[in-house]
């Protein structure tokens, strides 16, 4: 959410350069190719710019949906610019780390479901004993409950704990609906 609250800004402190680049009223760098716009489309703009009109439905008529973290400190972001988005899906983004995607993003639903074939994924239960060896497979998750995540790649990695807290919003079909909680 924060990139869309800093593209907004930038749409803010940047109108006039805009507005003049579409109307041709700058000077042009010739190693880009000019913007084709019709003059429909630039009265549009330029209304909804004079009016501060940032609705990314009314900019972009033809945008269906964003991807963007939903849950934890970005879920205040994403009400913060709510009207922005009116008219907008907003989709949960893929939960990953750099070692590896952990879920595909699902429309219906908060969080994404967890990749069935990325990797090996295991969970282990907020609060129980890491030494007793209890990871969970995906299908042993419950709704409601809070999951550290292990993961076991082609990549060498052997049931490595990410040190990342997920919780488990239901099922799509019979793989676990997860969001990401907090590192």
């Amino acid at each position: 959410p924060l990139s869309f609250k800093r593209l907004i800004a930038s749409i803010r402190e940047n109108r006039s350069f805009i507005l003049g680049s579409l109307r041709d009223e700058l000077p042009w760098d010739p190693t880009l190719p000019r913007p084709l716009i019709s003059p429909a489309r630039l009265e549009t703009l330029t209304r909804l710019l004079d009016a501060d009109d940032l609705r990314f439905k009314r900019l972009w008529p033809s945008l269906e949906f964003v991807c963007s973290w939903k849950t934890a400190i970005c879920a205040a972001h994403l009400a913060e610019i709510a009207a922005h988005l009116e008219g907008v899906d907003v989709i949960d983004a893929i939960y990953s780390a750099t070692e590896g995607w952990i879920t595909v993003p699902v429309v219906e639903a908060g969080g994404g479901v967890v990749h069935p074939g990325a990797h090996i994924v295991e969970f282990l239960e907020v609060g129980s004993d890491v030494e007793k060896g209890r990871l969970l497979p995906p299908w042993g998750l419950k709704p409601g409950r809070r999951y550290e995540v292990f993961v076991t790649t082609a990549m060498g990695l052997v049931r490595y704990r990410l040190c990342d807290v997920v919780t488990c919003t239901g099922f799509f079909n019979r793989a676990p609906v997860i969001e990401f909680a907090h590192k």
